[in-house]
C-alpha cells in the first residue's frame, strides 16, 4: 500500500520543482520530506530577510549542473540505474544496493587519488599514477561477472532497439580538477582486451529475460532481433569501403559474449544452421566460443545431434584419420570440449566418456601447439564429470570396463602409464616405445609416465562431480590431503584447494557452516607447523622465554620426525589454499540459502586474508 507513496517521493527527489520564486515553490519542509535538504536550505536563505539574496545567475548555473548530473545518470548503459531506483523505492534508508551498483559500474572513469610527496618529481608522479591506475583497471575489467549476476533478467528488450553493451572505460578521474587520465597500454599485449570484452558482452546479454518465462505471443527476442544486433564484421566493412584501410571497423569481441548469454537465457536455439555457419566463418574467435558454449547451454542434457556434430568437428581427436588435420586455436578446442560436457550432461555417453578420459592424460603429438595443455586437460576432467554427473552411486551399464575410478586415481597420483592389463594382452615394451617414438614431440618429452601437473586438476574435479553427494569413503581416499612435510612438498598448493572442493562435493551433507569446519580441513602437519612458526616469532620477541602456547604440539619440540624441517613458505601457501578451497566449498553447499552462519564463517576468513595481504605475510 505504501509503494505508490515511496515511488512518488523518489520521483520528486530526482526532479523537484525549481525555486523560481517563493510563491510558486514548495516550502522548505516539503523539500526536507523528499530528501532534498540542499534545496530546503537554499529556499530558507531566500526567505530570510537578514541574509543577502543569492545571485540568480549562480542558482541557475547550479541547477544546470544538477540537470547535467541527472541527464548523465539517465544515460545508463550498465543497466544498474533501474535496480537502484527500485531498491530506493522499497528500501529508502538502505543504500547497500546503490553502493554495490557503484562498485560494479565499469562504464565510467575510475576515481584515482594518488598522494604526492614533496620530493617526488613530475615524471615519477605520472608513473606512480599509471601504476595505481593499472591496478584499478585490472579490477575494473573483472567487474562484469558481478554486474551480470546483479542485472540478470532486468531488461525488457524492444523489437526495434538494439541491446546496448557498455564500454569498459580504462581511464581514471583525478581530483581536484577531475581530469581524465587514460591508461597507458603500450606495455600490454595487443589482445589483452579480448576476453574482458567477451565477459562484458555476457554480462550485457544476461540482462535479457529468460525464454522459459515468456509466452510465444509475448516474445520480443526473435531470430530477426538477434540478427539485427549482429555487428558489422571487418570483411563487410572492407567490401563497403572499397578496401579502404582508413575506414576499417575493429573486431567486436563483446558480441561473442552476447551470443553466449543468449544461449544461457534460452534464445540462441532460434538461429538456423545457416546462421550459425555465418557466425562461425565470419566472426572472431570470441564469436566461435560464444556459439559453442551458448548452443551447448541452450541444448544442455539433450544430446542434440546437430549441436554435437558442430562441436565434434572442432575437436581433432574426434575426427576420422582420413580428415585433413586442421589448425585450430586451443581456445576453440577447449570451448568445444566444455560444450560436450554441457550437451551430454548426465547421459553417461560411452563414446564421450572414453574420449574425455583419454584426453585428460593425452601426450603431445608431434610438434602441434602445446599451448594451454593444463587448461584443456582441466576442461576434459570437468566435462567428464558433467557427462557422468552424480553417476557414482549407481553402476552404469557399459562403462565398467573403462575403470574410470582407477584411471582417475592414477592421473592424480602419477606414475607409469602402462597398466598390467595391457601387458597381459601381449603388448610388449618395445611395441609401446615404438608407438611413442612415432608420435614424439620434439619440445616436450614425457616418456611413458603420467605428468600429474597436467592431469591431476582435471581428474580431481571429475571425481568430485561423478561421486557428488555419494559419501563414498573409498573414492575420497584418492583426495586425502598430505599428512607429512615430505608428501606436502610433492603436491602443488592449488591442487590442495581442488582436493578440498572435491571432497566436499562427495561428503555433501557433512559440510557445516562453522569456522570449526573450515579449520578441520587443514591437516595437523600444517597446523603444527604454523603454530611452531608463531611460537618461534613469539619467543624471538620475548628473548627466548617459553610460554604456555609452546605445549600445544609437543611433538614439534621433541625433535621427532620432520616436524621442524620444513619450508615455511610452502606451509603458508598450503594453509591459504586449503582455507580458500574450504570457503569455496561452503559457498557451493549453501548457495542461494542466505545462511547467516555460512556467510559469517566466510567473511571471517576474508578478513584473515586481508590481514595477510596487509601484513605481507
Amino acid at each position: 500500500a505504501f509503494l505508490p507513496i515511496f515511488e512518488a517521493v523518489c520521483r520528486c527527489r530526482q526532479d523537484p520543482p525549481q525555486i523560481v520564486s517563493s510563491i510558486n515553490s514548495w516550502s522548505p519542509a516539503a523539500y526536507d520530506l523528499i530528501g532534498r535538504n540542499d534545496l530546503a536550505e537554499l529556499l530558507s536563505l531566500r526567505l530570510s530577510p537578514m541574509e543577502p539574496r543569492p545571485n540568480p545567475t549562480s542558482s541557475s548555473s547550479d541547477y544546470s549542473k544538477i540537470d547535467e548530473l541527472i541527464t548523465s545518470a539517465d544515460n545508463d548503459k550498465d543497466g544498474l540505474l533501474a535496480i537502484e531506483e527500485f531498491s530506493a523505492t522499497i528500501f529508502p534508508d538502505d543504500n547497500r544496493v546503490r553502493e554495490a551498483a557503484r562498485l560494479l559500474r565499469s562504464s565510467r572513469p575510475i576515481f584515482l587519488r594518488v598522494p604526492r610527496p614533496v620530493e617526488l618529481s613530475d615524471h615519477d608522479y605520472e608513473r606512480k599514477k599509471q601504476e595505481k591506475l593499472s591496478v584499478l583497471c585490472h579490477r575494473s575489467i573483472s567487474l562484469c561477472l558481478g554486474r551480470g549476476m546483479l542485472t540478470m533478467g532486468t531488461h525488457h528488450a524492444l523489437s526495434a532497439e538494439q541491446l546496448v553493451i557498455p564500454e569498459i572505460v580504462l581511464a581514471g578521474r583525478v581530483p581536484p580538477a577531475n581530469g581524465t587520465l587514460a591508461l597507458d597500454t603500450s606495455s600490454y599485449p595487443p589482445n589483452f582486451r579480448v576476453w574482458p570484452e567477451f565477459h562484458n558482452g555476457v554480462a550485457a546479454g544476461l540482462r535479457l529475460s529468460s525464454a522459459m518465462g515468456a509466452k510465444n505471443h509475448e516474445r520480443t527476442i526473435t531470430r530477426t532481433w538477434i540478427k539485427y544486433n549482429k555487428p558489422v564484421t571487418p570483411q563487410q566493412s572492407d567490401n563497403a569501403a572499397g578496401n579502404n584501410s582508413s575506414s576499417q571497423i575493429p573486431p567486436n569481441y563483446a558480441h561473442g559474449g552476447f551470443l553466449m548469454a543468449l544461449g544461457l537465457r534460452g534464445h540462441l536455439s532460434l538461429l538456423t544452421a545457416t546462421d550459425l555457419t555465418d557466425y562461425l566463418t565470419q566472426g572472431t574467435i570470441t564469436t566461435t566460443v560464444g556459439i559453442f558454449l551458448g548452443m551447448a547451454a541452450n541444448k544442455r542434457g539433450t544430446c542434440d545431434p546437430a549441436t554435437s556434430k558442430m562441436l565434434c568437428l572442432h575437436i581433432p581427436s574426434l575426427l576420422p584419420s582420413s580428415f585433413i588435420p586442421m589448425e585450430l586455436a586451443s581456445t576453440v578446442q577447449a570451448s568445444a570440449v566444455a560444450g560436450i560436457g554441457l550437451l551430454y550432461q548426465g547421459s553417461s555417453h560411452r563414446l564421450m566418456t572414453e574420449f574425455l578420459l583419454n584426453e585428460i592424460g593425452k601426450h603431445p603429438i608431434k610438434d602441434q601447439s602445446n599451448n594451454d595443455r593444463e587448461g584443456f586437460s582441466l576442461l576434459c576432467g570437468l566435462s567428464l564429470g558433467m557427462v557422468n554427473l552424480q553417476k557414482g552411486t549407481s553402476t552404469v551399464c557399459g562403462l565398467e570396463d573403462l575403470r574410470i575410478e582407477e584411471r582417475l586415481h592414477k592421473y592424480i597420483s602419477g606414475g607409469a602409464e602402462i597398466s598390467d592389463s595391457r601387458r597381459q594382452k601381449g603388448v610388449t615394451d618395445a611395441a609401446i616405445s615404438a608407438s611413442h617414438e612415432s608420435g614424439r614431440n620434439s619440445r616436450v618429452y614425457e616418456a611413458n609416465a603420467i605428468n600429474r601437473d597436467i592431469t591431476a586438476p582435471g581428474a580431481t574435479v571429475a571425481l568430485g562431480l561423478i561421486y557428488i553427494k555419494s559419501h563414498n569413503k573409498s573414492v575420497a581416499t584418492s583426495l586425502v590431503l598430505p599428512d607429512t612435510h615430505f608428501q606436502l612438498d610433492y603436491v602443488r598448493p592449488d591442487l590442495l584447494a581442488l582436493r578440498v572442493i572435491s571432497r566436499s562435493l562427495i561428503f555433501w551433507n557433512d559440510v557445516e557452516p562453522t569456522p570449526e569446519w573450515i579449520d578441520s580441513m587443514v591437516p595437523r602437519v600444517v597446523k603444527s607447523s604454523i603454530e611452531f612458526m608463531k611460537n618461534a616469532a613469539r619467543r624471538a620477541a620475548s628473548f627466548g622465554q617459553m610460554d604456555d602456547h609452546d605445549q600445544v604440539y609437543p611433538e614439534i619440540y621433541s625433535g621427532k620426525g620432520d616436524a621442524t624441517d620444513f619450508d615455511p613458505q610452502a606451509v603458508r601457501q598450503a594453509k591459504s589454499f586449503i582455507v580458500a578451497g574450504a570457503c569455496f566449498s561452503l559457498g557451493l553447499r549453501y548457495a542461494g540459502t542466505a545462511n547467516r552462519a555460512a556467510g559469517s564463517a566466510i567473511f571471517e576468513r576474508i578478513i584473515w586474508f586481508l590481514e595477510l595481504r596487509d601484513n605481507k605475510d
